[in-house]
């Protein structure tokens, strides 16, 4: 399920309830968000927060007079659903360009390439995972920088073993 896109300040709600493992209340939220702040910025939070409540991602604890938040979807979850996303916006739902280019700017080490090589491996048939295996290793015809333009508009998987760079990613 996608929900609702979050505004820069409802992220930094978001990213300090998940660094933390318990709940919070709005207080200590509003304390490392706003350190100089006044009964403005408690307010600011309070709206932050019920906003985050009606979009689905924190959940309060109403059951004491002080309430208590916490993230309702992971950040992994959260992370995924963003992927998914700008892939379907840029891509038509293709994955391959966005690894890609990934790789070639140096973004993702050979380590984090180790790492992911595994999950790939272990999920053909299931779900957005399969369709990046899928893409990752597809035997399609060689494709041109045009034809990477053009997978907006078809959404047919790249065939990246023959992308210069998905050949470093077989040696590892």
């Amino acid at each position: 399920m996608n929900q609702p896109a979050l505004a820069n300040a409802e992220l930094a709600v978001m990213d300090l309830l998940w660094r933390t493992d318990d709940r919070m209340t709005a207080r200590q939220i509003r304390e490392p968000l706003y350190p100089d702040a006044s009964k403005a910025q408690h307010g600011a939070v309070q709206r932050l927060l019920q906003h985050l409540e009606d979009k689905g991602y924190v959940e309060r604890d109403r059951t004491i007079a002080v309430h208590f938040f916490s993230a309702a979807i992971s950040r992994p979850t959260f992370a995924g659903q963003q992927l998914e996303s700008l892939a379907d916006k840029l891509t038509a739902g293709s994955f391959a360009p966005l690894i890609t280019h990934l790789v070639e700017e140096k973004k993702i080490s050979r380590d984090e390439i180790k790492q992911i090589r595994p999950i790939l491996d272990g999920q053909e048939g299931k779900g957005v995972q399969a369709r990046l295996l899928r893409e990752f290793t597809s035997e399609a015809v060689p494709r041109t920088d045009a034809s990477y333009r053009s997978v907006a508009a078809t959404g047919s998987p790249i065939n990246l073993r023959s992308v210069p760079v998905a050949e470093n990613l077989t040696h590892l």
